[in-house]
């Protein structure tokens, strides 16, 4: 009776390890997806913008209302829809289509970092799927988190899945320069804005920035793959400098040559452009300090410093903040000034969450599209240490959310203007809310 007995609880402990066992498991590997507001998935019924026939390049037009309207781009970045803090993921996802309601954009833009973390499959087609019943045209470039684990899937299959849709304009067709050379990366295209003449008046390039330099390139640019200074200053200090982040490629960069050079031709004049890239390039380092007379660490409580610089040499800090270090890449591969020479007007990025700072430098509107993603690291949950009164307190970069996204609109002459936009100041009643559940363990 008592073997009986102890047979009969063994069972039952049994089915329990494995209910809870199957439990745990479910947990980690089914996808998550994200709740999402049906009221925001409303089309806009004076949506006018098509693609153009029989074009060499991906082309856009739209009927123009007069000669002042504008190409408006809402441009979104490091939304981190992963599956780690679902509630910030619903934050980041509804707070997205409230965005594109409100604003009516011709074309949304996705600097990377979108869908990330493991088991990511589900979440790809939920945007996209959800973006189709917005029925706007949209592009990305990826990020260094696309992709970032084993179990996520890989950024081919993840731009194979979005391309498959009728209003995702990303091409994921192999590139090659004029030489025969492979072109690397995934993703990296182009798309040219008709103005209202039917000329073009903006080229858009979107570039694969990558992930995290190879062993072989950290070895091979060992000597020059973070400045002298940063280093140095670096070592003084508790942050190790990351060199590793990856970078756009010299065949990257002469296919975007050659392809300026042929839509100048095509067009008959030379034609602005806009780059959108993941991981800044050096040079938004260098044009901050180059304004502001910061060193590379950010050792200050930012929101205690008021800016207003402005050189002779027409560099000038336009908006926002370095609230962390810039982490770019070690190694520059030179895609700054091929822009500078190439007719580049702007260069903008994701990566770094809590920078917002757009400046002109050597001529080049240089920055950040504004982040939107609940579920990371952000100006509440990023920490920094500050002495008060001789006593050294741990406090978080502010007390507030800086979250959102950039409008960019183009003018007939190619020209723009930018409108960097914080959910916090859209939305003062989601504020609580929204708090109270990216603050959640």
């Amino acid at each position: 009776m008592e073997k009986k007995k102890k047979k009969t609880v063994a069972i039952v402990a049994s089915v329990l390890a494995c209910v809870l066992l199957g439990c745990v498991i479910a947990v980690i590997v089914v996808p998550v997806t994200y709740d999402v507001d049906e009221s925001l998935l409303v089309k806009n019924v004076d949506y006018g913008v098509r693609l153009v026939a029989d074009q060499k390049y991906t082309t856009l037009t739209k009927a123009y209302k007069d000669e002042n309207d504008t190409f408006k781009i809402v441009a979104f970045t490091d939304l981190h829809l992963d599956k780690y803090k679902k509630d910030g993921g619903n934050y980041s996802f509804n707070l997205m289509l409230r965005g594109i309601l409100n604003e009516k954009p011709d074309l949304i833009v996705f600097t990377g970092d979108i869908v990330t973390g493991a088991f990511n499959g589900r979440r790809a087609k939920q945007l996209a799927k959800t973006l189709e019943e917005v029925g706007v045209y949209w592009t990305l470039c990826l990020g260094n988190h696309e992709h970032d684990n084993a179990f996520s899937i890989t950024r081919a299959k993840m731009l194979k899945i979005f391309a498959s849709y009728e209003h995702c304009l990303v091409d994921v067709s192999e590139k090659y320069t004029a030489d025969g050379t492979k072109v690397w990366g995934v993703g990296n295209h182009v798309i040219n804005i008709l103005n209202q003449d039917g000329r073009i008046s903006q080229s858009l390039y979107l570039l694969d920035g990558g992930q995290e330099m190879t062993a072989e390139d950290i070895e091979k640019y060992a000597d020059g793959v973070s400045p002298a200074a940063a280093k140095a200053e670096y070592a003084k200090g508790e942050e190790a400098y990351r060199y590793e982040y990856d970078y756009v490629k010299e065949s990257q960069i002469q296919w975007y040559r050659e392809t300026v050079a042929a839509i100048n031709t095509l067009n008959g004049s030379a034609v602005l452009s806009t780059v959108f890239d993941h991981i800044p390039v050096i040079e938004v380092e260098d044009a901050w300090r180059t304004i502001t007379g910061e060193g590379y660490r950010v050792k200050d409580a930012y929101h205690e410093k008021t800016y207003d610089y402005s050189q002779e040499t027409g560099n000038r800090l336009l908006y926002g903040e370095r609230r962390e270090t810039v982490c770019h890449s070690g190694y520059n591969s030179g895609l700054f000034d091929a822009c500078l020479e190439n007719g580049t007007q702007a260069m903008f990025f994701g990566h770094d969450h809590v920078n917002d700072c757009i400046m002109e430098y050597k001529g080049v509107i240089l920055g950040y599209i504004k982040a939107g993603g609940y579920s990371t690291y952000n100006s509440l949950s990023k920490k920094y240490k500050k002495t008060v009164d001789g006593v050294e307190t741990t406090v978080s970069l502010e007390d507030r959310l800086t979250y959102g996204y950039t409008v960019l609109s183009y003018a007939k002459d190619g020209s723009f203007t930018f409108e960097s936009k914080e959910n916090d100041t859209l939305y003062p009643e989601l504020k609580t809310e929204i708090y109270k559940a990216i603050r959640k363990k």
